[in-house]
């Protein structure tokens, strides 16, 4: 019953019979009591996979609902990185997004370069001195190689950055040695 109604309020949104977007910017919506946030990001969790919007609208959302809650969103959150992960064109925008922004979110931009799937993409954040660098380093051990000689690339790259990392740079969700999982096998 709640899946229908979730797939029928993104449907209502996708065919601009309400606004999903703009309604987490009125004022009603931000002073809804805060009891009722844990139900409000389960009406979100569940409808972004099926919502239509550009991803700075969808990552605005987020932002919205957060300072509504007072904190990180789980939830719709999570979903995010599905919606993400759907359509490769909006993985690419997250990551040129995060290219403007030194202060981009951290876990979205690992969603956005793992969805997106481009090592070269991982690698042009890692030369950067600044909070996006932990997440290309977790984000290029998570994306799968296209082929051995790229998985032997991205694990020679991965080493090097763990070997000269005096910082902690590679300590992000532990995901950085995720990809020896993930490496096509060689033949035997």
């Amino acid at each position: 019953m709640q899946e229908e109604l979730h797939a029928r309020l993104a449907a209502l949104h996708n065919s601009q019979s309400i606004d999903l977007l703009a309604l987490s910017a009125t004022p009603e919506f931000q002073g809804l009591d805060r009891r009722y946030f844990f139900t409000i990001q389960q009406v979100y969790r569940n409808a972004i996979p099926d919502m239509k919007a550009t991803p700075s609208d969808m990552l605005e959302l987020i932002r919205r609902i957060e300072k509504q809650i007072g904190g990180f969103a789980a939830l719709p959150r999570g979903t995010l990185r599905i919606w993400i992960g759907q359509v490769p064109e909006r993985a690419k925008e997250v990551v040129e997004m995060a290219r403007s922004d030194p202060a981009f979110d951290r876990d979205i931009l690992v969603d956005a370069l793992v969805a997106f799937g481009d090592e070269t993409a991982a690698t042009s954040f890692i030369a950067a001195a600044d909070a996006r660098r932990q997440p290309a380093i977790a984000a290029l051990g998570a994306i799968k190689p296209r082929s051995m000689k790229a998985a032997d690339a991205t694990l020679g790259r991965l080493i090097a950055i763990v070997d000269g990392d005096s910082d902690e740079d590679v300590r992000f969700d532990n995901t950085p040695f995720r990809s020896p999982l993930t490496l096509p096998s060689r033949p035997t």
